[in-house]
């Protein structure tokens, strides 16, 4: 369900009026959603040869670590998503990882 989303819509200056804000923004977008669709990919092959929490952390964190340097609007965006796959995959709590980085 959300493999197949787009992500980062809401991005700073998509919406913007001037053609320069917009495709500087349209790039970003296209730049950082792999990173979610790659972790997605990621913990859909884990999950199913190792359902386990731990495993679900380990991959965010890779995630996390290489979205680090993004600045805070943007890492914000990725913690959503971080908490939209933790609802999905029903785990209550990601135990301080996502604030840790943020």
């Amino acid at each position: 369900m959300l493999r197949g989303t787009p992500k980062f819509t809401d991005l700073p200056g998509l919406n913007a009026s001037e053609e320069q804000i917009r495709l500087a923004a349209a790039q970003e977008q296209a730049r950082l959603a792999p990173m979610i669709d790659d972790l997605l990919d990621r913990l859909i092959g884990g999950i199913r040869a190792k359902p386990r929490k731990l495993l679900v952390m380990e991959q965010i964190q890779k995630t996390l670590e290489i979205e680090q340097s993004e600045d805070f609007k943007t890492r914000r965006i990725f913690n959503d998503y971080f908490h939209q796959i933790l609802v999905i995959l029903e785990i209550e709590s990601s135990d301080g990882l996502s604030c840790y980085y943020n």
